[in-house]
């Protein structure tokens, strides 16, 4: 079963929320792409894993691009991190640590399944879709059949 059918199962049933990670383009890419496997962040979603993440594409892109499975997250020193992702994350020992600066520990998810939308979804259908839809700063969650219609305008 891919992540579109679980979302769409998710929906029917009415269990669970969707998480929704803002990215830049670049990374927004690399996930979709299949290139980038582990996604960094400062702060733990609170989801359940295995779960559907729906990516959504900063400026100037400004579209949900595609989606992925988060299999599972753990945090890790900085150290360890680092030798977990330097090879999966698509970022650079530069980028990492200023990111990561002032933290001692940070945050991997662990992706799969990725899949690129064949029409990205713009903010403006987004905004139709789901009313009042900002998108996340970081990350967010939406409900199991917002995610749904979502999908379902993304073939």
């Amino acid at each position: 079963m891919n992540v579109r059918d679980e979302a769409a199962d998710k929906a029917r049933s009415g269990l669970g929320h969707v998480l929704v990670l803002s990215l830049k383009p670049r990374y927004a890419s690399a996930i979709v792409s299949g290139a980038k496997t582990i996604e960094l962040r400062r702060t733990r979603p609170r989801i359940a894993t295995p779960t559907l993440a729906l990516i959504y594409s900063t400026r100037p892109v400004m579209s949900l691009v595609g989606t992925c499975r988060v299999d599972s997250i753990e945090s890790q020193s900085l150290r360890d991190l680092w030798c977990l992702a330097s090879s999966r994350a698509g970022i650079s020992r530069r980028e990492f640590h200023e990111y990561f600066s002032g933290l001692s520990e940070g945050i991997a998810l662990h992706l799969s399944d990725a899949q690129r939308a064949e029409t990205p979804v713009s903010l403006a259908q987004l905004r139709r879709l789901v009313d009042g839809f900002r998108p996340p700063q970081s990350f967010g969650y939406l409900s199991a059949d917002d995610s749904g219609r979502i999908l379902a305008a993304a073939p």
